[in-house]
């Protein structure tokens, strides 16, 4: 009787530990836990709390903490209730918690409660808490955590033994079990939805958040018109990134090929879509063409499988060569990022078989570069059978994966211009009066893709080819309150507020006070009426720098096909007429690589405000257009003369550029959508982690609406 009232007291003081597990995580690993809690039923037996607390502690030692380049040893860990969602507002003082750096010998703390937000429509509580490994580069680490829930904070750290109580449930899915999920409706047709992950990068943790919404989105769409998706990766080919396009996409191939065959036991596979992160892009293409290869039958256009999307988030499809600083590139060139490396520097690579690819036979299809090889026949003629071909490209902050790579060159740079200018004008409009904001005239809006085949457009919104987010106009007048006042974003520390802050005051360096444009002397517009000297000042350096700084935007400016005369615009061969006072082009600045690279780590966080209110986001869409082969302008360095192939060093990198562009686009409609992000964009466009990079919500949350949303679904049911 003593023992029994010693065990009850003791109860009393340290609380019930519920819930206690251990798991190691290795790269591209990660366990979800969903707590289900019956409050009457505790109450039964004498628990009657109204929050319980998680306690998850990373067991790796200290020592371990600062190495990175074989790790991190680290985890992400966020814990958020039940009717938490990122595209709609989370109208409550509750704080969403989560952290983005568990590192060895630390514990993250997070409490449960048991109130509205939490609770389900059957009257149980529910909780997501997701645990995720943060190893990236190597496959050999292992990450162990441990991860408690008590009634009482002192439970989860002092008591040993686990009760079992009823009313309190917890249903854990690993990795496999959350890439495996089967179709809602086994009986209809498979939509399979392949997601592809790019350097030091991984299926299971990157591109969760992606996987996720568009489960979310599918999963609550009426039978009739519900794609039944069933989304997998290839996680074959982590920590092998610098492998080589080819043999990454040779094993993405060889994993569909099987995947299909492993459903169609089951089911019946009739759509497949392709979605690509960063190499992504490349590797998922390359996948396509193997599949064309060597299962022609699967891509049959009678009895196989009907391609859907190709989709690619910030992917190098021209390589990085002529955007890489060159000591850059140079490391790539000898090895450092291996075949890949070269493979993105357009460096050819011995081809010494050609076992999975097609098109021309002889020995000049061994010398090919292997991004040129990509769009060829016959993955060419799947690539045109696509639904929808869409490419998301940041404007802004991504040193790895520039602008004009990800976009395929080709752009309008002139609608480009004109945004910036309309955006910078409502900008220093707010500054100065608010109400004067709303003199500001709209971006120009232009419609190509209102007449385009339906078979290789979204029926847009008839804005949507331009499109202007209200809520970004302000962004760049606000930025700096929203710093201060802690709305938009926060730094995690001082030194990341010093490089964020730095970051941002580069998006408009053309914004200058007036006192400043007058000590100018050089390369500057004056401000009062051009006499002789001070247009001296400024045409002499405009002459000399203007060519060279403008020039690959008036080689790759396309053509305004919609207009009976485009010249006002543009050249006779699609070109800017930059010189011109009244256009005033600014091109989208230069990202750096070195300040890409160090934004992965000094990378501002979201604040709470900003996780639970979408209306304070800043992040936005600036272009979405569909551009059609004849957009092209004609192609630059084709049938160059001789002299001047040896003059320019970058002749022949440019000339592979635009070769390769060409060939992604002379004979297929794009969707081409750009975005401005926050730093570390480039693992924000595809929001590699829930609450850290949710920066990239509004690039997800379009990705998913316009190719999954009900709209595509009712398209895809009618095929």
């Amino acid at each position: 009787m003593a023992i029994m009232i010693s065990l009850e007291r003791n109860r009393v003081v340290d609380g019930v530990l519920l819930f206690d597990d251990r798991q190691v995580l290795g790269i591209g690993d990660l366990c979800r836990y969903k707590v289900i809690v019956d409050k009457s039923l505790l109450k039964e037996q004498g628990i009657d709390v109204n929050e319980l607390f998680v306690r998850v502690k990373n067991e790796e030692s200290p020592l371990l903490r600062p190495i990175y380049l074989t790790g991190p040893y680290a985890c992400y860990v966020d814990v958020r209730p039940h009717h938490y969602d990122e595209d709609k507002k989370f109208d409550s003082n509750e704080t969403i918690q989560f952290t983005s750096d568990l590192r060895p010998n630390e514990h993250f703390k997070a409490k449960l409660h048991l109130n509205e937000n939490s609770r389900m429509e059957n009257g149980f509580y529910s909780w997501i808490v997701d645990v995720i490994s943060q190893v990236s580069v190597s496959a050999l680490p292992k990450v162990e955590y441990r991860l408690r829930i008590g009634t009482t904070k002192a439970a989860t750290k002092h008591v040993t033994e686990t009760s079992e109580l009823k009313g309190f449930k917890v249903e854990k899915l690993d990795t496999q079990s959350l890439w495996n999920l089967p179709p809602k409706y086994p009986e209809k047709p498979v939509h399979l939805v392949i997601l592809t992950h790019g350097i030091f990068s991984n299926i299971g943790c990157d591109m969760l958040y992606m996987k996720d919404k568009i489960e979310q989105k599918c999963f609550a769409m009426d039978e009739k018109i519900n794609p039944n998706v069933v989304l997998r990766g290839c996680m074959e080919n982590v920590g092998k990134s610098a492998r080589g396009v080819r043999y990454l996409g040779t094993r993405v191939g060889q994993y569909v090929i099987a995947e299909i065959e492993k459903l169609n036991e089951s089911y019946k596979v009739d759509k497949i879509s392709f979605i690509g992160h960063s190499l992504g892009g490349l590797v998922q293409a390359m996948a396509i063409h193997y599949i064309a290869v060597k299962r022609p039958d699967l891509f049959d256009p009678n009895t196989g499988v009907k391609p859907i999307n190709f989709i690619a988030f910030a992917s190098p499809f021209l390589g990085v060569v002529g955007d890489f600083p060159r000591y850059v590139s140079l490391a790539l060139d000898v090895g450092a990022l291996g075949i890949t490396g070269r493979d993105l520097t357009l460096r050819h690579t011995p081809i010494i078989s050609r076992n999975g690819l097609g098109g021309s036979r002889g020995p000049s299809r061994l010398h090919k570069l292997i991004l040129e090889a990509l769009p060829q026949k016959p993955a060419l003629e799947v690539l045109q059978r696509l639904i929808h071909r869409t490419v998301y490209a940041n404007v802004l902050h991504d040193g790895i994966v520039p602008l004009r790579t990800a976009a395929l060159l080709y752009l309008d740079w002139n609608s480009l211009s004109k945004v910036h200018q309309i955006r910078k004008q409502k900008s220093l409009a707010m500054k100065k009066n608010p109400t004067d904001a709303d003199l500001v005239l709209k971006p120009p809006v232009s419609h190509p893709s209102s007449s385009s085949d339906d078979t290789h457009s979204i029926a847009y919104p008839v804005d949507a080819t331009t499109v202007f987010n209200e809520s970004s106009e302000i962004a760049e007048s606000e930025e700096d309150e929203l710093v201060e006042d802690g709305e938009g974003y926060r730094p995690e520390s001082n030194k990341k507020s010093g490089s964020s802050s730095e970051l941002e005051q580069s998006e408009e360096p053309n914004v200058v006070d007036n006192s400043q444009k007058r000590k100018t002397t050089t390369g500057e517009i004056p401000v009062e009426s051009m006499d002789k000297k001070a247009a001296l000042q400024w045409l002499i350096p405009q002459a000399i720098s203007q060519g060279k700084k403008y020039s690959k935007y008036m080689r790759t400016q396309t053509v305004d096909v919609t207009s009976e005369s485009s010249e006002s615009d543009t050249g006779l061969n699609g070109t800017l007429h930059v010189n011109q006072e009244e256009k005033k082009f600014i091109p989208p600045p230069a990202a750096s690589t070195v300040m890409a690279a160090i934004s992965v780590i000094t990378s501002p966080v979201p604040t709470q405000k900003y996780i639970k209110d979408p209306s304070l986001r800043t992040d936005a869409i600036i272009h979405d257009k569909v551009y059609h082969p004849d957009e092209l302008p004609p192609a630059h360095y084709m049938n160059r003369p001789f002299i001047k192939k040896v003059i320019y060093p970058n002749e022949s990198n440019n000339r592979h550029q635009e070769r390769i562009a060409r060939a992604w686009q002379e004979t297929m409609t794009w969707r081409k959508v750009l975005v401005d992000l926050k730093p570390d964009s480039h693992n924000n466009i595809c929001v590699r982690r829930r609450f850290t990079n949710l920066f990239g919500n509004v690039v997800v949350h379009n990705m998913v609406e316009t190719h999954f949303g009900i709209q595509a679904c009712e398209k895809y049911a009618a095929l």
